[in-house]
């Protein structure tokens, strides 16, 4: 079994064919960013564990109580994370990941024995590209991990990637993929894609068409994309951990 994490955001940009019989060729790899903290880049600094920030709640007034309280120093601001972590080597990365069933079993079993590292993440900045990627990066699948399979868009350097739009269609419909490593000498290929918006209809009605082998999806993004046949092949997220 295959445990993939997507957002509404997202979408496959390889047919289910295609998806299915890659899991199955590499069925003992994790694929999930294991980035060590602090990041090189920066996009995952030791700030994110040590900031408390306390956990909303869906009552505006308690969160305000507990802004407050940081304020007047009740709750404080920064933190030692070293208790809760132990001699675990904090790692960040994407939080869209394809996992095994024994690697998530490893997670929910660690989660399980260890409650206050779990009670440490509730008041964690974006623990979600955190939590899970430590307690692998600290276990024997770390030797296993490959890159994330989600492809994003990073090429402007901002705080989220950004949104997918005709100017990518040349490249998603083209079998995206990562740049050659030594286990993919072609290159590991992107399964997904992200972020799709609402403003995105005509694109995905091409990439619908080109995983569908339809003919005429070849001339219909040419035209998305006219004069400019290198168009669509923006920075992808293999170059930030993020």
């Amino acid at each position: 079994a295959r445990f993939v994490l997507l957002s509404g955001s997202d979408y496959p940009v390889r047919s289910n064919a295609f998806i299915h019989q890659f899991f199955q060729a590499h069925a003992d790899m994790e694929f999930i960013n294991l980035t060590p903290m602090p990041s090189a880049d920066g996009s995952k600094p030791l700030s994110r564990l040590a900031t408390y920030q306390p956990r909303k709640t869906a009552s505006r007034v308690v969160n305000r109580l507990k802004r407050t309280a940081q304020g007047v120093g009740l709750l404080p601001r920064q933190r030692d994370f070293g208790p809760a972590l132990g001699r675990l080597k904090p790692y960040g990365g994407s939080q869209w990941w394809a996992l095994t069933r024994p690697a998530v079993a490893y997670v929910l079993d660690f989660m399980d024995a260890h409650p206050a590292y779990v009670d440490f993440y509730r008041n964690t900045v974006v623990p979600d590209e955190s939590c899970f990627h430590t307690i692998l990066g600290n276990s024997p699948f770390a030797a296993l991990a490959q890159r994330s399979l989600t492809y994003a868009d990073w090429s402007r350097r901002r705080q989220s990637p950004e949104y997918l739009s005709l100017a990518h269609a040349q490249f998603l419909t083209a079998n995206p993929s990562h740049p050659p490593s030594a286990d993919f000498p072609q290159g590991m290929p992107f399964l997904f894609a992200r972020k799709f918006s609402a403003q995105s209809r005509e694109l995905l009605r091409l990439l619908n068409a080109s995983l569908d082998g339809k003919p005429q999806a070849r001339d219909a993004v040419a035209r998305a994309n006219p004069g400019n046949p290198g168009a669509g092949r923006p920075m992808a997220s293999a170059s930030r951990v993020n």
